[in-house]
């Protein structure tokens, strides 16, 4: 398709993005000081069971090495004060937050320091600036 118009020189323009409906009625909320129906916001810590299993696949890197992880004595870590407690254990017992305000839905255009550090790693190992707007 692209051919067809560099052939017969038809300018091609992309269309920008639009803003999604859940974007729009969040802006226009706010900037009302209404209460924002158009979309949930949950405070609260999402369940310790998915954190668990996203945590051990992140850090084990394959199906057994995230066992192995959740299995693992701290004692074989070098830390003899926590002793025979595994991984899973100590985790599952840190105090969590009542309110969660980091576990929120992203804005349709990314958070802001999610696109910071990618145009930063670009930046890093490509030698390209990208602009984080």
């Amino acid at each position: 398709v692209l051919a067809v118009f560099y052939l017969f020189r038809v300018p091609f323009v992309m269309a920008q993005p639009q803003q999604s409906v859940i974007r729009l009625m969040t802006r226009l909320a706010m900037e009302h000081g209404a209460v924002n129906l158009s979309q949930g916001f949950p405070n609260e810590p999402p369940p310790i069971d998915p954190v668990m299993s996203a945590v051990s696949a992140l850090l084990g890197g394959t199906e057994q090495g995230a066992a192995d992880l959740l299995e693992r004595k701290l004692g074989e870590c070098g830390s003899a004060e926590l002793g025979s407690m595994t991984v899973e254990e100590l985790l599952k017992s840190v105090q969590r937050p009542a309110l969660d305000t980091l576990n929120q839905y992203s804005i349709p255009f990314g958070r802001p320091d999610t696109r910071a550090a990618i145009a930063e790693y670009y930046k890093r190992f490509y030698g390209i600036d990208v602009a984080p707007r």
